[in-house]
């Protein structure tokens, strides 16, 4: 039953099924949690999916890194999406579960446009996301170039292309694009020539 609620938009009803579960000594497992996590987070209920997250690692079972991303993606308006990603890493640190790389792309690209503070924030966390380890594909890269490029940051915009050239990834035409945007938004001819 929470399995069908989480394919419609009955965030209500599996609510609802999981609290007579639990009225009935019933024990949750790791699928019914994920079923009514998916619910609620489909229907945009932010607050209720987190609260059914934290049961569900209280109760031993570590949420699959979709499930947090797309509790993430589905919540709030598009304005609210970069303090929630934020929220959402900052819970996985304090619990000590590693970021996963999607999560981190997510949230740069959610950093992504907005005010320049949003910008700031986007490239503290793809640093960060260089900082633990993880290896940047051109997703990662991609994320990074796009919020550079939507805040007018052409140097920086530039710099990651050359950097992913360093690495030894290709830029992909959407990398290049994002950049030569930047450049042409700010009359920088030519470093748009140089790349």
């Amino acid at each position: 039953a929470l399995h069908a609620c989480s394919k419609g938009n009955s965030w209500e009803l599996a609510l609802k099924l999981v609290g007579e579960m639990k009225g009935k000594g019933v024990a949750l497992d790791k699928l019914c949690y994920e079923n009514a996590v998916l619910s609620c987070a489909k229907a945009r209920k932010w607050k209720e999916a987190n609260d059914l997250l934290e049961e569900m690692e209280k109760s031993g079972f570590a949420p699959k890194e979709g499930l947090l991303n797309q509790v993430a993606n589905n919540a709030g308006k598009n304005e609210d999406k970069w303090l929630i990603w934020q929220n959402e890493i900052s819970n996985l640190k304090r619990k000590n579960i590693p970021v996963p790389k999607s999560t981190f792309v997510e949230a740069i690209a959610a950093c992504g446009s907005g005010d320049v503070k949003r910008w700031s924030c986007a490239m503290n966390l793809f640093s960060e996301m260089k900082g633990c380890g993880i290896e940047l594909d051109s997703s990662a890269y991609h994320s990074a170039i796009a919020a550079s490029a939507f805040h007018g940051k052409w140097r920086k915009a530039t710099q990651l292309i050359n950097e992913m050239k360093d690495q030894g990834l290709k830029p992909d035409l959407n990398c290049y694009s994002q950049a030569l945007k930047a450049c042409a938004d700010h009359a920088k001819w030519e470093r748009a020539v140089d790349l």
